[in-house]
């Protein structure tokens, strides 16, 4: 088997765990209920929704590193230490943060905000859309700490002002307020989309991942056919 053959044969290995991996979490997706504010707060602890809204319009703040316009920012440091040659260990520690990172709603029910926890808030549930939490920094050079092998990177998070995000996630309770969790691989946020929208995303992106993994199959059988012939 020549390398383009085997090339494409991994192209299509990874493109087919792909759509499998989209197929699942589309499936376990939309048989989540579409819940208002209210309808979350009745909630039981450890139900899964999906759950529409908008970011805060209040007071702004600014990211540190990049300067945005935020209602919300935090830093992040991350050590990474090595501890052989072939195995490196990575922390990360909050250094500052900042703000509002409650999902908003105007439909007149109580509760009119439901706070977004940060493991959520950063989990992407489309890869063409930022989430409700974005990186806006990363990577910026942390230092080194002296006769020790640990590198310190710094990174930056915020959340932008007043814009539509939808939200799969997990209800769990912070006392008697709720608040809206990461619990798999599923939960994540997106910026700009409704739920309707998520069913066609999803579709295209199997199609696209299907014909990635079909054509590449091909062109690997052809190329190991001829390489033999």
């Amino acid at each position: 088997m020549g390398f383009s053959a085997f090339l494409l044969y991994v192209v299509a290995v990874l493109s087919a765990v792909l759509f499998r991996r989209g197929q699942l979490r589309w499936r376990r997706l939309r048989s989540r209920p579409v819940l208002t504010f209210a309808q979350v707060a009745a909630a039981r602890p450890g139900t899964k929704v999906i759950v529409t809204g908008r970011t805060g319009n209040g007071r702004l703040g600014y990211g540190p590193f990049s300067g945005e316009p935020c209602v919300w920012y935090q830093i992040v440091r991350r050590a990474t230490r090595e501890i052989s040659s072939e195995a490196t260990e990575t922390t990360e520690t909050v250094e500052q943060e900042w703000g509002d990172r409650h999902l908003y709603t105007d439909d007149g029910d109580a509760p009119t905000r439901i706070p977004v926890t940060v493991t959520l808030g950063r989990q992407s549930l489309l890869a063409s859309r930022s989430p409700m939490i974005r990186q806006s920094v990363a990577d910026r050079d942390g230092g080194t700490r002296p006769g020790k092998s640990i590198t310190y990177r710094l990174h930056e998070y915020v959340v932008v002002a007043d814009r539509p995000v939808t939200v799969a996630g997990v209800v769990r309770r912070r006392g008697a307020e709720p608040e809206l969790a990461r619990d798999d691989w599923t939960d994540g946020t997106v910026v700009g989309a409704e739920p309707s929208e998520l069913s066609t995303r999803y579709a295209g992106f199997q199609r696209w991942s299907f014909g990635i993994s079909l054509l590449s199959a091909v062109l690997a059988v052809l190329l190991t056919i001829a390489a033999v012939g």
